[in-house]
């Protein structure tokens, strides 16, 4: 079955941190791409080799391509 619209659905919650009254309610589908494409660099800065210079990627879209900038900022890919 194929999917129709995004495949991924998220959604942001910021609550005051104090009286926990909701402050904004938002899509969070940026928010989790950028989130997991942190972690992935996180991962690859601490259990890749340093001369490492070639990236294997499986996967394609917008979350393929927040990986591959995070990961650039840990290593130099060719």
């Amino acid at each position: 079955m194929l999917a129709h619209g995004p495949v991924q659905q998220s959604t942001v919650i910021l609550l005051d941190a104090t009286t926990g009254t909701r402050l904004a309610v938002m899509a969070g589908g940026t928010c989790t791409r950028m989130r997991t494409a942190a972690t992935s660099a996180v991962a690859t800065d601490a259990l890749a080799r340093t001369d490492s210079r070639v990236l294997g990627l499986v996967g394609a879209g917008p979350l393929a391509d927040e990986q591959v900038a995070a990961i650039r900022r840990v290593r130099p890919i060719d």
